[in-house]
């Protein structure tokens, strides 16, 4: 029998070590296993690694070195070196020449995969795009339903009451707030107008029953008040509390009543000491007949409460839902966002050896990463297939893998379920093929930092699960709501202790700081941590601020930035930083500034020019906005590139050294654009105001600067030492966000799912269970940050804790953290490391390190030297030559331009088949010309001159710009872009492409351009090549 192995791998335990080892251990047992293997992560970086990971280790055993992989495989395949060596050396061509069955891919990916498959069936154009940005089609959406707003008064009134029972002020905004959720898996569209009018009136008998509650309860209320009156009796003259109470639902204001009046029932007994009230039995009749209705339908009530100030939100979405089929429809997209349930219907309507037919890869083996954050659906969606997989699976191999850790999950708010992983999947899979597998030690943190994890991590697990438990039984919350998650919690917990390697020295330090957290006193302690750091031998690079927020991200920046300019300009100490948001390319000036002339070419507007005049006057003082119409009216005839290359020169804008990175993403990012869109200033800014916002710069991993990152984002790295200034945060908040409820209670059951704001009084209404459970869920997915955060350290960790009391043990993680050191502490003597004083607590001693600097050198100085000489080398033999165009079904012009798409990314020949099936899968190649392009490559690749050029050894720049200044009174320079820059060391290598039949000295001259340009940059030993690809021939320049 097959199995489906479930690892939980705990922070550090090696969880990419194992999923490539069990990988590559599938390749040495069958070369051609690759073809049937599909492994699932969740992010392109992740799919990035994972290849490399897997290529990587392929090579070392392909070249019989010796890795921990050799070892393993030899006891456990019982194999030979010499087996392995000629299975890995066989598996490694074989996906090389076989790139695009290699599938490692995104859950993303692989869902586009099937409903590109299943285009014709779903209706879809052959030329269709898969599109994941969901919300501007939303907006497109939204849109269209305000001008028809325009022209038909019923809707706009019904959408201004929307905006009200909203609480908004901006109307289209408010709009966008509701419409989002059409994309949510649990919104199911209405098929026609007839369901809408359903709806209303399904609504309108609910409204009845509410109406027949309420008139009850405020008869009875009535009663009560009119025989007061007739009796002369005052609110003195009933126990404190009853008068009001009863007056309160006369005005129709029904509330919960208050311990007195459950009590006075008790005792049969409401009047005052003195008064005769009690004479009268229709006071405590009707007063006690009014609580019951009450406690009776109050969770309906209530829910009614809710629903009227969110229903008019919900119908909406059927009309939003409308225009965004429409708009898709006309644009030719297929949205992965909305597509989920087809891909489901899918799946679930066919079977798997069909869907692999129509996909035409068959997958036999499956790994899933990062399966803790698995929704619902997506599981739904793989289940047919990994039950098609181990049925047909051979005895004890494991066809399935599914790799996790339920202390890591924190993505319940983008529709993560922990509970699939911790249990869940043995209601879908039969147990019998389940096996489960622990990683129990890290490899990760140093041994006093796992310790510390260890200890604090088994106390405050049942600390923070126990305090919750008697939070619900206090509350009278039903133990059904939240006794089986909370079990599972717990179990998921049991393995968090980890074991230390053998050989790890006593080594590592943790730090708990007990602040007044006032902002500034944390933020200076930061500072003066980090200065302790670098004094102690850590480079910036080696340090990682972590936040909750990217408010408090910003808070950290700013401070450290403010701090850096009060310093001397000699200080031994750095402060540069990294942040997410400092890596915006909006947020740089520069690059505001060219997107401020941008748009005033197109449309002129206050902001824009406020921009340009700004950033003329601080940076380019001398210059006059007069100066630039002339160029207004150039710019309106160009493509965009042409029009970013001449903004550049014109106004100098790489003088700044601090401008270059900017500039040159963002001149990556408009070759990206040019490549997908036709290339118009006006689509470019269209475009840029949708993505802009989330364009970064890029950075080595070697940037030596301190990094600020969200935990969110620090997820699956590692840092020297993490730092964590604010280690408070709330472990719920709702929001004001909304949620998806339902009810078994007539006649709110008939409405399905609706969605209704997230507020407190969902806790006391017919959709209590689903507000409570989303309440427990989202304080574990704070737990869990704060288990994320501790792991991430390497050396030494900081934690900030707020220095104050709370009663409440969950309501803030400072509170629980300090709650659960005091435990520990009781303990005395089991923890001799732990030293506690007022004010901190630490565990282990603080290291010593070698100072290593790493230093990069920026390429930011541009200088052009003279044209000198060249000699010439003409390849006759033919079999370089790429065969005739006509074999791929492509004009000499189109050939041309694909030829360079392959090339303007490759880095090394490894790539080449990965960069050709990335065209295929982006619609440039077809499958034949896929194939033939690709056994072309390969021929031309074989010449150990242009094969070198692509050797792993190179750092290379593909169509980097060189800026060369020009004599002028404006100061401007030149653009050349060579196509392909290698260097290594002191060496450099220049090629240019040319894949058209034309010659020209020309071609020469700018080569040998190159050439010399780099020779001034530094680089001693350069070589110029202009290669004829299509002629077979390649020219030297030196």
């Amino acid at each position: 029998m097959s199995r489906l192995n479930i690892i939980k791998a705990s922070a550090g335990s090696g969880k990419t070590y194992t999923l490539a080892y069990n990988y590559v251990k599938m390749l040495i047992m069958n070369p051609y296993s690759y073809r049937n293997i599909l492994a699932v992560t969740f992010t392109n970086k992740a799919t990035a690694e994972m290849k490399q990971r897997i290529l990587d280790e392929l090579d070392v055993l392909a070249n019989n070195k010796s890795n921990s992989y050799l070892s393993k495989l030899q006891a456990e395949l019982s194999l030979s070196d010499r087996v392995i060596l000629k299975h890995a050396k066989e598996a490694q061509e074989l996906i090389l020449h076989d790139y695009s069955r290699f599938s490692v891919i995104t859950i993303d990916k692989f869902f586009v995969k099937i409903l590109k498959s299943f285009e014709r069936e779903l209706g879809l154009e052959s030329d269709s795009t898969i599109n994941l940005d969901a919300e501007y089609f939303v907006s497109l959406s939204v849109d269209r339903l305000l001008e028809q707003m325009n022209n038909d008064e019923k809707l706009k009134q019904w959408i201004v009451a929307m905006v009200e029972d909203e609480e908004g002020t901006d109307i289209r905004k408010t709009m966008l707030g509701v419409a989002k959720h059409i994309l949510d898996v649990e919104y199911e569209p209405m098929s026609d107008a007839s369901d809408a009018e359903s709806l209303k009136l399904i609504y309108k008998s609910i409204t009845e029953k509410e109406e027949i509650i309420k008139n009850n309860l405020i008869g009875k209320a009535k009663l009560f008040f009119e025989e007061a009156q007739k009796g002369g009796f005052e609110k003195k003259d009933f126990l404190s509390g009853i008068y009001n109470y009863v007056i309160s639902f006369v005005d129709g204001n029904f509330k919960k009543p208050s311990a007195n009046c459950h009590k006075a029932i008790d005792k049969d007994k409401i009047g005052s000491s003195k008064s005769t009230v009690d004479d009268n039995p229709i006071f405590l009749e009707s007063f006690s007949e009014m609580i019951d209705i009450w406690q009776e339908n109050s969770r309906f009530l209530n829910a009614y409460k809710l629903l009227n100030v969110n229903f008019r939100s919900f119908v909406m979405l059927a009309d939003v839902y409308s225009y965004f089929l429409e708009v898709c429809k006309e644009n030719n997209v297929m949205l992965l966002a909305h597509s989920i349930r087809l891909i489901s219907k899918l799946i679930n309507d066919n079977d798997a050896p069909f869907i692999y037919e129509k996909m035409g890869s068959r997958y036999d083996y499956f790994m899933i990463d990062e399966f803790q954050d698995t929704s619902s659906q997506q599981w739904r969606n793989f289940v047919p297939l990994l039950n098609n997989a181990l049925s047909q699976g051979e005895e004890n191999e494991d066809s399935v893998s599914l790799v996790g850790d339920v202390k890591q999950s924190i993505y319940y708010w983008r529709g993560g379920d922990w509970r699939i992983f911790e249990g869940g999947i043995s209601e879908n899979i039969d147990p019998e093929y389940i096996t489960e597998h622990n990683l129990d030690t890290n490899y990760r943190s140093q041994r006093n930092v796992v310790e510390f994890n260890n200890m604090f991590f088994e106390k405050s697990n049942e600390i923070f699960l126990s305090t919750i438990e008697g939070d619900f039984v206090e509350k009278g919350v039903p133990e059904e709501y939240y006794s089986t998650i909370i079990d599972a919690f717990r179990r998921s917990y049991g393995d968090v202790s980890q074991k230390v390697p053998q050989g790890k020295d006593d080594s590592g330090y943790v730090e708990v700081a007990k602040c007044d957290f006032k902002e500034e006193e944390n933020l200076g302690r930061m500072v003066q941590t980090i200065e302790d750091l670098q004094d102690r031998g850590y480079s910036p690079t080696d340090i990682a601020i972590l936040v909750r927020t990217n408010r408090e991200a910003e808070s950290v920046v700013s401070y450290i930035m403010q701090y850096k300019n009060s310093q001397p300009l000699d200080s031994p100490y750095s402060y540069d930083i990294i942040s997410e948001k400092g890596l915006l390319l909006v947020n740089a000036p520069v690059l505001r500034f060219v997107i401020s002339v941008m748009n005033m070419v197109v449309m002129p507007n206050e902001l824009d020019r406020a921009i340009y005049n700004n950033y003329l006057n601080k940076e380019l003082k001398n210059r006059e906005p007069l100066e630039d119409v002339w160029l207004w009216d150039k710019i309106r005839q160009l493509p965009i590139l042409e029009i970013y290359e001449l903004l550049l020169q014109h106004y100098n804008l790489s003088d700044k050294d601090e401008n270059i990175a900017y500039l040159q993403a963002f001149h990556s990012t408009i070759i990206s654009f040019t490549a997908q869109y036709t290339p118009t200033l006006t689509n470019f800014l269209e475009w840029w105001e949708r993505y802009g916002i989330k364009q970064t710069v890029v950075l080595p991993d070697e940037q030596q600067a301190i990094r600020v990152e969200t935990i969110h984002k620090s997820k699956g790295l590692q840092y020297g030492v993490v730092i964590i200034p604010f280690c408070n945060w709330v472990t719920y908040r709702s929001n004001n966000s909304k949620m998806w409820v339902n009810t078994d209670e007539k006649p709110l059951n008939e409405l399905g799912k609706i969605i209704i704001k997230e507020v407190s009084l969902l806790g006391e209404s017919s959709y209590d269970q689903q507000y409570q459970q989303k309440v427990l869920m989202t304080k574990m997915e704070s737990f869990n940050m704060l288990y994320v955060a501790y792991t991430r350290a390497k050396n030494e960790m900081y934690i900030f804790v707020e220095n104050g009391d709370n009663k409440n043990v969950v309501a803030n993680m400072s509170v629980l953290l300090k709650y659960t050191m005091s435990k520990i502490i009781q303990e005395g003597d089991k923890y001799p490391k732990l030293i506690d004083n007022d004010t901190v607590l630490s565990y282990g001693k603080k290291l010593i390190q070698d100072k290593k600097e790493k230093k990069l050198e920026p390429l930011n100085e541009y200088h052009s030297l003279d044209y000198h000489s060249k000699i010439a080398l003409r390849l006759s033999d033919e079999r370089y030559i790429v065969p005739e165009i006509e074999s791929v079904g492509l004009n000499p012009r189109d050939y041309g331009v694909l030829m360079h798409k392959v090339f303007e990314e490759l880095g090394s020949i490894e790539e080449l088949p990965g960069r050709i099936n990335q065209m295929t899968l982006d619609g440039e190649l077809t499958n034949s010309e896929h194939k033939e392009l690709l056994e072309a490559l390969d021929r031309v690749m074989q010449d150990e001159l242009i094969a070198s050029w692509f050797d792993k050894r190179w750092q290379v720049r593909n169509e980097s710009a060189i800026l060369v200044p020009t004599e002028g009174v404006v100061k401007s320079f030149s653009v050349f872009k060579p196509d392909r820059v290698m260097m290594d060391g002191d060496e450099a290598i220049v090629v240019d492409y040319k894949f058209g039949l034309n010659d020209s000295p020309k071609y020469l001259k700018q080569v040998n351009n190159y050439v010399n340009l780099l020779r001034d940059m530094g680089f001693k030993n350069v070589k110029g090549y202009l290669w004829f690809v299509q002629k077979g021939r390649i020219d030297i320049v030196l």
